[in-house]
């Protein structure tokens, strides 16, 4: 029987989709499109186009000359991510965690198929949950601001300052006086002037979820649902999700969210526990990938891959170590900024 390479390419793309990511609800919900591209750059065409009205004239008259939309193209060059393991002769040799303490119990082919498969799986979710932050980053601010080794530069999604927004003290939803509903309406009716595109989801971080279920005015209206005012049915969705309901009289679904990731230091929360956000599953937007290059040693050239997560390998001599590395080129592209609105309502 002929002994399969685990580090080619193509072998380890085919265990890449036979590996489970983890899943991400925020870019599933804000960003549901996934486009690769085969360049290493993207370009996105934006018309502006305005709500103009037909004018009344005399039928005698010749037509009225109706401007063209404006239209630009944007640029963008997505960030690169770039986790590696390395792996040693010796770890060929030692028990992995699971394994059965019994020696022999694996050779060293099959320890090493076991380890390519947890590095990969490991690493690929590294990168999902980099991109779900990514997802959480861009409808925050409506731009990205890309920090690390070499790279610290923001990219501008063109949202208007006015969808960036910080409540005023009586406004704040622990405050007494705070009328929850209707600043909820009032963003969306936001969104619908700039974009066109009314709210589907609104989406609130745990203290903001925490103050709404307190609001006296909530309250009343969760004990008056019956009246149709709305459905409030709190229902765990797993992935940390929470669907609160929907109120009357506003058509999104309200969701509380609470995951969570290693920055380096400690566990912090991805969405921020004071801030909400709105958006539309109706509007353009995307996670882009762009193209990869990999180095094809065989006929000596660094050729563009199209992919999400492209996987590379590699063996060094002295000392003796195989490099395994996935390569993904993400970007959150908030391609219909204006549908999105993101509300700091706690202090």
């Amino acid at each position: 029987m002929a002994t399969v390479d685990l580090f080619t390419l193509q072998s380890m793309l085919a265990l890449l989709e036979e590996l489970f990511p983890p899943r991400t609800f925020f870019q599933n919900l804000a960003f549901g499109t996934r486009r690769t591209y085969p360049t290493e750059y993207l370009l996105i065409d934006k018309r502006k186009v305005k709500r103009v009205i037909a004018e009344y004239q005399d039928p005698s008259l010749a037509g009225k000359v109706m401007d063209r939309a404006a239209h630009h193209t944007d640029q963008f060059i997505p960030p690169t991510l770039m986790p590696k393991r390395i792996n040693t002769a010796a770890d060929l040799f030692q028990r992995m965690a699971g394994e059965a303490p019994v020696v022999g119990s694996k050779t060293p082919q099959q320890r090493a198929a076991d380890q390519l498969a947890m590095d990969l799986s490991e690493m690929r979710d590294a990168i999902v949950r980099r991109i779900e932050l990514m997802s959480i980053q861009a409808v925050e601010a409506g731009t990205l601001t890309i920090t690390g080794d070499g790279v610290n530069r923001t990219i501008d999604f063109d949202r208007l300052g006015t969808h960036t927004v910080t409540v005023a003290a009586g406004d704040r939803w622990d405050a007494g006086t705070a009328e929850i509903i209707e600043q909820l309406r009032s963003y969306n009716q936001l969104n619908v002037r700039d974009s066109g595109i009314g709210a589907s989801w609104c989406v609130l971080g745990s203290d903001a979820a925490a103050a709404f279920f307190k609001n006296t005015k909530i309250k009343t209206q969760l004990e008056t649902r019956r009246m149709d005012m709305g459905l409030i049915n709190p229902t765990d969705l797993g992935e940390s999700v929470t669907w609160i309901g929907r109120l009357a009289g506003l058509a999104f679904d309200i969701y509380s969210y609470d995951e969570y990731y290693y920055n380096g230091s400690s566990t912090v929360a991805m969405f921020p526990a004071k801030k909400i956000m709105m958006g539309s599953q109706s509007m353009r937007s995307e996670v882009s990938f762009a193209a990869v290059g990999v180095a094809n040693e065989e006929a000596d050239v660094v050729e563009a891959i199209e992919g999400e997560f492209i996987p590379e390998a590699w063996v060094q001599k002295e000392p003796a170590a195989a490099m395994i590395k996935i390569t993904s080129k993400p970007l959150t592209n908030l391609i219909q900024s204006n549908a999105t609105i993101a509300v700091t309502v706690l202090a």
